[in-house]
C-alpha cells in the first residue's frame, strides 16, 4: 500500500488540493473533471497521432497514474470514514471511464510504436489500433493482428494483464462492497 500512495503522490490529480476553499462537493468535482479531461486528451493523442517524443511518455504517465489512482481507491480510499453508496457510484463510473481510458491509450501506444501489423502491412489507422487494443484488454485474441517489436509485446502483455486485474481485482471488490452497503442498509431499515 505504500508504494500505491507513494506513486500517488507524484499524480497530477493533487490539482484538487488547490481548491481548498470550496467545499467538499467542489474537490470531488475537480477530481471527476482531472479524469475525464485525461480521457478527451487520450481519444484526441490516439486521432492526430502528433509525431512528438513526448506524447507517447505523457501517455504512458497517464496509463500508470490511472491504473495506480483506481488501485488507491481500492485498496486505500475505501476504508475512510465517510466512504458510502454514492463514493461507490461515483468511483464505479469513474472505473469505468478509466477502462475505456486504457483502451484507448493502450492503442495510441500501439500507434506511436509502429507494433502492430494486420495482413502483413504495420497499422497506422486509429480505429484499427483500437480495435486491436479492445481485443487485447478483453483477452479475445488477436484475430489476424501480428505484433512486430518487443516493445509491442511488451505493450501487450501489460495492457492484458492491467486489464485482468481491473476486472478480477477492481470490479470484484466494488460489487462485493456495494453489496455489502446493501446489506446493511437494509438490515437498518428493518430493524426500525
Amino acid at each position: 500500500m505504500c508504494l500505491l500512495v507513494f506513486v500517488r503522490s507524484l499524480s497530477l490529480s493533487h490539482i484538487r488540493n488547490l481548491a481548498l476553499p470550496l467545499q467538499k462537493e467542489g474537490r470531488t468535482q475537480i477530481s471527476e473533471l482531472y479524469v475525464v479531461f485525461w480521457f478527451i486528451v487520450l481519444v484526441v493523442l490516439l486521432f492526430i497521432q502528433p509525431p512528438l517524443i513526448i506524447f507517447p511518455l505523457l501517455i504512458a504517465y497517464r496509463l500508470i497514474d490511472g491504473f495506480d489512482y483506481q488501485l488507491c481507491i481500492i485498496f486505500v480510499d475505501r476504508y475512510r470514514s465517510g466512504w458510502s453508496l454514492r463514493s461507490l457510484n461515483r468511483s464505479l463510473v469513474l472505473l469505468l471511464i478509466y477502462y475505456f481510458e486504457m483502451i484507448v491509450g493502450f492503442a495510441a501506444l500501439f500507434l506511436y510504436t509502429g507494433s502492430i501489423e494486420f495482413d502483413n502491412s504495420l497499422i497506422t489507422n486509429s480505429w484499427d489500433a483500437l480495435y486491436f487494443s479492445v481485443l487485447t484488454i478483453t483477452t479475445l485474441g488477436n484475430e489476424g493482428f501480428k505484433i512486430v517489436s518487443a516493445l509491442g509485446k511488451f505493450l501487450l502483455s501489460v495492457e492484458t494483464i492491467m486489464g485482468v486485474i481491473f476486472f478480477v481485482l477492481v470490479v470484484s471488490t466494488f460489487i462485493n462492497n456495494g453489496i455489502t452497503m446493501r446489506s446493511s442498509r437494509r438490515a437498518k431499515t428493518a430493524r426500525r
